[in-house]
């Protein structure tokens, strides 16, 4: 990366009641300082949340003349853009060698800013370098790894992350750093730790290691993709060399330490048509609700048939939480108790898996289970099963986007055998 230091600003701009006024901030060497201190604790974070498997390597770039654009967004909202600060000298940035850039700034007093600007710069950028752009504003703030300032990089970088992926890798399945409510997080558990928290997960559990290996800006840009399996010879060949045939079911499962690290590309896609040939249910459907932004998340299987399991029939969103058709991602209406994990399941519906178990499916008996990336592997070892390990059971995954913003949302699915009696909920199903 390129690490762009903007320490003067001097730009003509206009208020929001339209007045021209010339808006000027300068760093002191002090605040310089505290850039590049941050700037390394967003480095360490990469580091770490990856799994050590990719290391930020940067280039100082430190502008000696001021600035003199800012970008708006509306009235007297403004934002300082990478094309802005390097105008007239994008030779300081290689053409096509950079895997990102990350630009700091001071904004003017008196300005309202519009966005830090990692959304904006989700594009080949600056000389062929994705950037994005951040505004430090508490100068006083401590630097370490849960500072704003390093939270905030981390999130925009993750911005150019998901934008490669998808337009230039074709992985599509990478979900993007505001899915977070979607899985599960919320900023009112605990502002922007728990906004911390989302990327850590994304980063370690979320998106599988081995992406990180060969993640890439360069090449050229694929057209927006619908959400989809990208199909590949080298894809082929890994499901028919790798998979083992699933007797009764007429598909292929996988061990789940052999494509742990790279499932996104390992594992096939699943569509309902998939769903319904293991369950042999003909109108089996997965839907996803999400009524509206910051509202729960709901996974259901539905099907008019009866089912051979504990089965909600009703409205999915109001189901409660047990080991059922349903997996729901909600918010607690305040954080749990240190140590309240089993009331915080209770109260919530904040769940792990989702099952049915079908009286036409082909013997051996298996369930139909979808379970939550970040803890299926550590599920799927512990599950109560009869016959074949859970974990090596795995049949793919199922990708939807979300109704209320189409964020994309991922489960992994595996055949498994609960046994009798049936479990009633994940607890009594997870070996603890």
């Amino acid at each position: 990366m390129a690490f762009v230091i903007a320490p003067h600003l001097r730009a003509r701009i206009r208020d929001a009641a339209g007045r021209s006024f010339e808006a000027a901030s300068r760093m002191t060497q002090r605040e310089i300082d505290h850039c590049r201190r941050c700037f390394r604790d967003f480095q360490d974070l990469v580091f770490t949340y990856t799994g050590g498997a990719l290391r930020i390597e940067a280039t100082e770039v430190i502008l000696d003349e001021a600035v003199t654009t800012l970008s708006s967004t509306g009235p007297g909202r403004y934002w300082l853009s990478a094309h802005d600060a390097l105008r007239g000298r994008e030779d300081l940035i290689p053409r096509d060698e950079l895997d990102g850039l990350g630009v700091y700034y001071k904004m003017p007093a008196g300005v309202t800013p519009a966005l830090h600007g990692g959304a904006v710069g989700r594009d080949h950028g600056v000389r062929g370098t994705a950037f994005w752009t951040l505004w430090i504003a508490d100068w006083s703030e401590r630097p370490g790894p849960l500072s704003r300032t390093a939270i905030a990089s981390l999130h925009e970088w993750l911005h150019n992350v998901s934008f490669y992926a998808h337009r230039v890798m074709g992985e599509t399945a990478i979900p993007d750093c505001h899915a977070g409510e979607e899985y599960g997080y919320w900023d009112t558990d605990g502002g922007y730790r728990q906004w911390m928290a989302w990327n850590r997960d994304l980063m370690l559990r979320y998106i599988p290691r081995e992406f990180w290996y060969r993640l890439t800006s360069r090449g050229p840009l694929l057209p927006p993709e619908s959400l989809g399996p990208v199909f590949s010879i080298a894809r082929w060949w890994t499901s028919v060399r790798r998979g083992v045939p699933l007797r009764g079911l007429g598909r292929r499962a996988y061990r789940c330490d052999e494509v742990s690290g790279d499932w996104m590309r390992r594992l096939p896609v699943l569509r309902d048509r998939d769903l319904r040939s293991v369950t042999r249910l003909p109108d089996l459907s997965l839907a996803l609700v999400q009524p509206g932004p910051n509202t729960p998340v709901v996974w259901a299987l539905q099907t008019r048939a009866a089912v051979d399991s504990p089965y909600e029939a009703g409205d999915p969103l109001h189901a409660p939480p047990r080991l059922d058709n349903v997996l729901g991602l909600g918010r607690l209406s305040s954080p749990s108790p240190v140590g309240g994990g089993r009331s915080a399941y209770l109260r919530a519906p904040l769940e792990s898996m989702a099952w049915i178990r079908s009286p036409r499916a082909p013997r051996p008996r298996r369930d139909l289970l979808l379970l939550r990336p970040d803890v299926a592997p550590w599920i799927l070892e512990r599950l109560h099963v009869a016959g074949r390990p859970a974990a090596e059971c795995l049949l793919g995954y199922v990708a939807r986007r979300d109704p209320s913003e189409g964020q994309r949302v991922n489960l992994l699915v595996a055949a498994v055998d609960l046994g009798d009696p049936l479990p009633t909920t994940e607890l009594e199903a997870v070996r603890v």
